[in-house]
């Protein structure tokens, strides 16, 4: 498989990760989500998942092929995309770092322009862990929020105009460290609740689903 920064690619390897593989999720464990569906709409949907190349973007990627819609593979790293994408034909590589200028944006446009419309965004990409105060530091700080507020407030921005024509939805993937006191990242985690909330109040009456996870 071939792939190249900012452009699709799709697996040419339909066979799924072997049981205990790194970053592989046993499909009994996978979620089954189905948002963007509450409307009846048939698949099959057009699918962004962010941070896809591994855990919960992966299982989530595998799923929603499995339900039979397009999913659209967003990561940084080429090598745990191909992985995500050699499970279904359906799945399809961009690999892009969604803190970049303007790749938000791109990532939107480069979906719809390809397969006509989106119907469901998760932004679940995201940096594990953290430094505790005493060792945060200001590339620190600027890397985590620009990966966990910033990418997902522009992604939800870019991808709303489109969602609103379809009745989809927006999945956000966080964690109970933004929730409760915890040493290191809390503290950053926290505020990143928010944009999805806003989002969501101004797209709500406009047809749009916010699903926080």
């Amino acid at each position: 498989m071939t792939e190249q920064t900012g452009a699709f690619d799709a697996s040419s390897a339909p066979t799924p990760p072997a049981a205990g593989h790194p970053g592989s999720t046993p499909s009994s464990a996978a979620p089954a989500p189905s948002p963007g569906r509450g409307d009846g709409a048939a698949a099959p949907r057009t699918v962004v998942v962010t941070g896809a190349g591994s855990g919960i973007g992966r299982a989530l990627a595998h799923r929603f092929a499995a339900l039979g819609d397009t999913v659209v593979a967003v990561g940084r790293r080429p090598g745990p995309l191909a992985g995500t994408a050699a499970a279904s034909p359906r799945i399809h590589v961009r690999q892009a770092d969604v803190t970049g200028e303007d790749a938000t944006a791109a990532v939107i446009e480069a979906t719809v322009e390809r397969f006509g419309r989106l119907d469901v965004l998760v932004n679940n990409a995201a940096l594990a862990g953290g430094p505790g105060f005493g060792e945060l530091t200001r590339t620190a700080a600027h890397r985590m929020l620009a990966t966990s507020l910033v990418a997902p407030a522009l992604l939800t921005e870019a991808a709303v105009p489109h969602l609103v024509r379809t009745g989809g939805t927006v999945v956000n993937i966080s964690t109970t460290v933004g929730q409760r006191a915890w040493p290191a990242s809390s503290a950053l985690r926290g505020p990143c609740h928010m944009p999805a909330r806003v989002a969501w109040s101004g797209t709500a009456p406009r047809g749009v689903a916010e699903k926080p996870w």
